[in-house]
């Protein structure tokens, strides 16, 4: 279960920096 939620921790980081490079766009 830890390996699990790292991995969605880290996903959710890529997430956001996907967010900001976005926004950085627009």
């Amino acid at each position: 279960f830890k390996v699990l939620g790292n991995q969605i921790e880290i996903h959710k980081k890529k997430l956001r920096n996907v967010e900001q490079t976005h926004r950085n766009l627009l």
